[in-house]
């Protein structure tokens, strides 16, 4: 049964957001044709990013629990955790601005929090540089705060990714949690800020913020292009 257990999380996390995808006022299955491209384009880049980490020992998978069918030196359950990941995660973002809107729209304190997050990923790549995990996540979370800025998306959806961001970090926790302590995962410390919030690595969050972040760029900006052919 230890095979089953990254399947089987990945199982538990897809479950109920495929569920409510139907919900009649969330309607989530409506916008699969916008969220999906921007699956796929993340995933794309992310398996880059975790074959090439594997490869020089940043993190590794440990064959016991996992079922054993490895595409690229990952486990196959790592390519489903960048398609049911974002998933969940933009359906959580969905959710809350169906029933919140603009209840939780705050395009001032979007944009201070963006100009807060750029001076922390900068600070984290000066300070951490010889730090491969940390390094490769700052860089990558600095980008899209760049492209964020220079699109101006805190008039728009930022204020609602940042509360959903948050949200997520739940049921991100138990799953990690999970993850870093069988360990289905394991670090090199070496290689990271060799901080943990439970068991699962500061890092990870950084990373996680990454994938959120690049999914719904690209899923706002498939939105915003539909919009404007009609």
């Amino acid at each position: 049964m230890e095979k089953f257990i990254y399947i089987g999380l990945m199982a538990g996390s897809i479950l109920f957001p495929f569920i409510l995808s139907f919900d009649k006022k969330v309607h989530f299955h409506t916008r699969w044709k916008y969220l999906f491209p921007a699956i796929l384009i993340t995933l794309a880049v992310f398996v880059v990013w975790d074959t090439l980490f594997t490869q020089n020992g940043i993190w590794s998978f440990n064959r016991d629990y996992v079922l054993g069918l490895f595409i690229l030196h990952l486990p196959v359950e790592e390519w489903l955790f960048f398609i049911i990941v974002p998933y969940a995660s933009v359906f959580i973002y969905e959710v809350l601005d169906a029933y919140w809107g603009k209840k939780i729209y705050y395009p001032n304190g979007a944009r201070w929090i963006t100009l807060m997050l750029g001076v922390f990923f900068i600070l984290l790549t000066i300070v951490f540089h010889d730090r491969v995990y940390t390094l490769a996540a700052s860089l990558f979370g600095l980008v899209f705060i760049v492209i964020q800025l220079v699109t101006g998306a805190h008039k728009t959806y930022l204020s609602l990714f940042y509360i959903s961001f948050l949200v997520c970090l739940i049921p991100k926790f138990v799953v990690n949690g999970v993850l870093t302590s069988l360990p289905v995962v394991s670090y090199n410390d070496l290689e990271n800020l060799n901080f943990r919030f439970y068991t699962i690595p500061a890092d990870d969050f950084i990373y996680f913020f990454g994938l959120f972040i690049m999914n719904i760029t690209l899923y706002e900006r498939f939105k915003k292009t539909a919009v404007r052919v009609r």
